[in-house]
Order: C-alpha cells, then sequence, then structure tokens
C-alpha cells in the first residue's frame, strides 16, 4: 500500500457484481451460530517504519477533522474503541477496533466476526499486523509463509477457523486478491466460506481507499443497498472526494455468494 495522492487518468469501467447481495441481512441473529453473538472488528495502525497512517488519515478532500476510520458514521469520534452500532436501528452489535494490534488479537476474536475490517499493508497471501516492535502476519496457509515468521504468524487455513457465518470480510490490503484464484480473498471466500470478500489485485493507495470503505460499508450496512451498488457508490465517492485520483480502487475484486 503507498501513500499518495498523485492522479491518475482513468477510463471509468467499474466493474459490476451481477448477482444483487443486500447486507442488510446482516445482523446478530443470522450472522453468526458460534459463539453465539456476532462481532464487528476493525484492525489497522497509527505508524509502522514506513510511517503509514491508515488509522485516522482523511483521503485529499475529504473530512477533515474527523477520525477517518473508514465507517465514521458507526464508529465514535472522540473514542474509536467504542462501538455504537453496525445497524440504524437493534439489534446492536458488539465490536471493537484495534489499533496497533499484533495478530494473535484477530487470533482470539476471529471466529466471532460477522464482519471483519482489516486496513494495513497485505500481499497475496497475508495480513500485515504492526504493534510497534515487529511485524506479524495473518497468512492463508502455512506453506505461504516463510518459516522463519512461524512464530509471528497466524494460518486461518488451520482447522481453528471457521468463518462460514462470517457475513464481509474488508481486506483493505495491496495486493489481498492478486492473480484472483489462491489469493487470501479468494481463500477466505472459496476455502472458508465467508459469505462476501473485498480484496485489490494492485498496490492499494490509503486515502482512495479509506474513501471507498467508508462508502461501501455505509451504503452497505446502514442502508441496505446490494453490492453493487455499494462499490458504484463507492467509486464515485474516491473520484469526487480525492480530486479524480482513484489510487487503483478500481482494481478492486469482490467475491461473493
Amino acid at each position: 500500500m503507498k501513500r499518495s495522492s498523485i492522479a491518475i487518468s482513468i477510463i471509468a469501467t467499474i466493474a459490476i457484481i451481477a448477482v444483487s447481495i443486500t447486507l442488510i441481512v446482516i445482523n446478530s441473529n443470522s450472522a453468526t451460530s458460534y459463539p453465539g453473538t456476532a462481532f464487528a472488528d476493525r484492525y489497522g495502525f497509527d505508524y509502522s517504519p514506513d510511517m503509514l497512517n491508515t488509522w485516522n488519515e482523511d483521503p485529499v478532500g475529504g473530512y477533515n477533522g474527523y477520525h477517518h476510520s473508514g465507517i465514521r458514521y458507526l464508529w465514535s469520534f472522540s473514542n474509536p474503541s467504542v462501538h455504537y452500532t453496525i445497524l440504524s436501528s437493534s439489534p446492536v452489535w458488539p465490536g471493537s477496533s484495534y489499533k496497533n494490534s499484533d495478530v494473535w488479537k484477530p487470533k482470539s476474536y476471529l471466529n466471532g466476526n460477522g464482519l471483519f475490517i482489516y486496513s494495513g499493508h497485505g500481499g497475496k497471501h497475508r495480513l500485515y499486523y504492526y504493534n510497534g516492535g515487529a511485524y506479524t502476519y495473518l497468512y492463508d496457509h502455512r506453506n505461504n509463509c516463510p518459516p522463519t515468521l512461524w512464530g509471528s504468524s497466524i494460518f486461518i487455513a488451520d482447522s481453528m477457523f471457521g468463518l462460514d457465518y462470517m457475513k464481509l470480510a474488508y481486506l483493505k490490503g495491496c495486493e489481498t486478491s492478486k492473480d484472483g484464484t489462491g489469493s487470501l480473498a479468494w481463500w477466505w471466500r472459496c476455502g472458508k466460506g465467508t459469505d462476501n470478500v473485498i480484496g485489490w489485485r494492485d498496490v492499494l493507495y490509503n486515502w482512495q481507499g479509506n474513501e471507498y470503505m467508508e462508502k461501501f460499508i455505509f451504503f452497505g450496512i446502514r442502508l441496505g443497498q446490494p453490492i453493487w451498488m455499494c462499490h458504484a457508490q463507492g467509486i464515485s465517492s474516491v473520484l469526487n472526494e480525492c480530486e479524480g485520483a482513484l489510487g487503483n480502487v478500481d482494481s478492486v475484486e469482490i467475491w461473493g455468494e
């Protein structure tokens, strides 16, 4: 992921998913059977070795002065660890935002998530977690992780992770869907059964990714719009708020049921 606002010239071709999947079905009763309550958790950081800030950086021309979590309407600005509601009406979902956590945090909570949001560095097979001392990693398979990193990694292919009740996994990191089949996003959907997974085929720019995420989550969960409409609204918002700089957001890949 690069932190840049370089304007790019594009031909507007928005890939629309043919099947209208409505996210309003997400609720604490239907999203999960284990451990009994669906959680909506978000992960990111405000520092890393390359100084990338995925936690509170505003997009170009965006909502200056707000804690830009990407889900600004749903989380508290003053205290982002407090989650008020994932819907505008009941049932209310519990959930938390985990800033600067290591990978052992999602290991504890991943099975309980109906909604999972990650914002940080990514790759074809992995997500990076940085806790101020070192990176730790979430991988799809053990054989895609260098042996020297095994002690600081978790693997969602392991039997301990059953993600078939998860409704949406938002993997906002570079190349999380690179080459499609076999990528982290593909495995999350096709190997672990998460209903809908969002990843990127290319390097993703931070500001634009945040803007897209905010609108996608808002239209999908708060308003119950189908996924293709959430995608279109997200792209439109990036073009409007980020002065035409798409930042490779259009390389998104949405894996859905």
